[in-house]
């Protein structure tokens, strides 16, 4: 399973970005091969439209599970087919983020 973390840094003990589309960085963990990939968020620099081009990057991603803070409207309506589900994480770090979605205690973020 892949898992979307939005961040702030590019280090797994980086606070999550509450911030989707305007994260500085998203990590993928691999829950499987228990790592972490990161990468700069080049959608964050938009005049407009930040969420939903993030949104398209992470339909093309192989992704099963988003752990960002919030995610706007036009954001959450491209990532409606999908079969992503998507969690809030607010003032945690990226490993801790991990383990309050496995130990399934994060709030879920309604996707259509």
């Amino acid at each position: 399973m892949n898992i979307l973390i939005t961040s702030q840094a590019n280090h797994k003990n980086a606070l999550v970005d509450e911030r989707f589309g305007r994260c500085d960085y998203y990590c993928i963990y691999n829950t499987n091969e228990k790592d972490f990939i990161f990468h700069n968020n080049l959608s964050k620099s938009a005049n407009q439209g930040a969420g939903v081009s993030f949104s398209q990057k992470v339909l093309e991603s192989n992704i099963d599970v988003i752990l960002t803070g919030k995610i706007g409207p036009k954001a959450l309506d491209v990532l409606d087919s999908s079969n992503i589900s998507a969690f809030e994480v607010t003032n945690m770090n990226i490993e801790k983020a991990i383990q309050a979605y496995q130990n399934k205690t994060l709030k879920v973020i309604a996707i259509k």
